[in-house]
């Protein structure tokens, strides 16, 4: 298959992902980007702390929020649109990133590039995020770009070049942690050019400078004063911990939960591949590979607080071990065999990605859809109140209707104090009492609620006593646990 073609499959298929992709993944696709840019754009969204203490970069939601003003100069900012509009450039971003992935590995294996064209269009993980507003899927495309323009070859080390470093800088500013990622492979290259000191002045200082000055100048200008939002987000996650509020995982998550989910069935030739290169002491891209998977894995797991998707990244490297073992196996089983693995692997990757894409956690997104109906009916007296773990649903960026709205807030505590509780702790202690506390008799209560079905039972007398009724249903998930529910449910005060 040509080029173009190639291409065009890769992006068809980034397009599908964003219509079969229905469900919500984690708050920081919708919460970091969509909602940042909605506030940039049309003036109302809502920030979290991360933005008032400066932690996060203006960068990717400023991009978004163009968009979005020249959808509203042609009159075409409908809700629909908003919500399509990053999605679909997300989707194009990371077509990009496909058809870079393979073009590197056909031009590291000598192949045709079968193999890798197969496992980047049918890695589970990577069609359900591919299509997120999320940083990591950024972040992965920027990888994906470095790793391809990256001196693999010895006589592109001796010769200097660091054209991948425009990718990696750009990562390192929306993303710090990226740093740790690329440390060894930046090391490497030292480690093989001639004139280190020369690459340095000439290529890493400058390149650094440049990236540093633009982060710098784009956050200082959003944010009405200087500041270097990086060094932020390292302060505030690293030194002070903050991450480890959102929840902790233990040190062996990312080795045996977090790898073999986000790989899938990848896993198999990929823990075969890292035997063989370790086995034969290479061959040379495969070791530094491996061995950055490793490295950057260690570092994470020192880190208290782990999510699947802090390790999307790593998953083009650990498919190129895959391709690489994969086309050196496939020349010699029959056309039958290869027929049938290829059909194997293709629905062992689409059963996770159609159901965690179809069905898990649908719910949050389905009622967003639900409540901007109802506010478009009556938008003077739609108020909505959100009693569910904070940051549940998204917000403004899927309503597009200026409604007041309250959610349980969850800002860490930056005083240290000993028993810290956020508005959400307090209300999940004692439901009822917060409701009461909240909202007195006479007191002008919202003319919606939204929660998971896991709290009726404990709000039942209180929605019955104030006029409430339930206005919609919707599905959620099948396997849920502590705070949050199998469906969410709105109800509606009728008195």
């Amino acid at each position: 298959m040509g080029k173009g073609k190639m291409f065009l499959l890769f992006l068809c298929l980034k397009l599908l992902s964003v219509f079969v992709v229905r469900s919500a993944f984690v708050p920081d696709e919708y919460w970091q980007s969509l909602e940042v840019a909605h506030h940039l754009a049309f003036g109302y969204g809502h920030l979290t702390w991360d933005w008032s203490e400066g932690l996060r970069s203006y960068i990717y939601p400023s991009i978004i929020a163009g968009f979005f003003k020249v959808a509203e100069f042609l009159h075409l900012d409908s809700r629909d649109v908003l919500i399509l509009i990053p999605r679909i450039l997300q989707a194009l971003l990371s077509a990009i990133g496909d058809y870079c992935f393979w073009l590197w590995v056909r031009e590291q294996t000598g192949t045709k590039g079968n193999w890798a064209a197969i496992v980047i269009s049918t890695s589970w993980f990577w069609f359900y995020c591919s299509s997120r507003t999320l940083i990591n899927t950024v972040e992965t495309v920027l990888t994906i770009f470095a790793l391809y323009h990256y001196p693999w070859s010895g006589k592109e080390a001796v010769d200097g070049k660091t054209r991948f470093l425009w990718p990696v800088g750009i990562a390192c500013i929306m993303r710090p942690t990226t740093f740790i990622i690329w440390l060894p492979f930046c090391m490497y290259h030292l480690a093989r050019v001639n004139s280190k000191i020369s690459v340095i002045l000439k290529s890493y200082l400058p390149i650094s400078i440049l990236c540093i000055l633009a982060c710098v100048s784009i956050d200082s200008y959003f944010y009405g004063k200087l500041i270097f939002t990086p060094w932020n987000f390292v302060k505030f996650n690293v030194f002070h911990g903050v991450g480890a509020f959102y929840g902790t995982q233990p040190w062996y998550f990312y080795l045996f939960c977090g790898l073999p989910v986000v790989l899938g069935i990848y896993i198999v030739p990929f823990l075969y591949g890292a035997w063989v290169v370790k086995k034969n002491k290479g061959p040379a891209i495969e070791s530094v590979l491996l061995f950055d998977i490793a490295w950057t894995i260690f570092f994470f797991s020192l880190m208290s607080h782990k999510e699947f998707r802090f390790l999307l990244p790593l998953v083009p490297m650990a498919l190129y071990i895959c391709c690489r073992r994969m086309s050196q196996w496939s020349r010699q089983p029959s056309s039958k065999v290869l027929w049938l693995i290829g059909l194997t692997v293709t629905i062992a990757n689409a059963v996770p990605a159609l159901y965690f894409g179809l069905y898990h956690q649908r719910g949050t997104l389905d009622v967003m859809e639900f409540v901007a109906q109802e506010a478009s009916k009556n938008q003077t007296h739609t108020n909505v109140l959100f009693l569910m773990p904070c940051h549940s649903t998204p917000y403004y960026s899927h309503l597009h209707v200026n409604i007041p709205m309250r959610f349980l807030h969850c800002e860490p505590d930056f005083s240290a104090k000993p028993g810290y509780l956020d508005e959400a702790d307090l209300f999940y202690l004692g439901p009822l009492t917060w409701l009461n506390k909240q909202y007195p008799p006479n007191s002008v209560f919202p003319s919606h609620i939204v929660m998971y079905d896991v709290l009726l039972p404990h709000l039942q007398g209180f929605l019955n006593a104030n006029g409430y009724s339930l206005a919609a249903k919707f599905f959620h998930a099948h396997r849920f646990e502590g705070k949050v529910g199998g469906n969410v449910l709105v109800h509606s005060r009728t008195t």
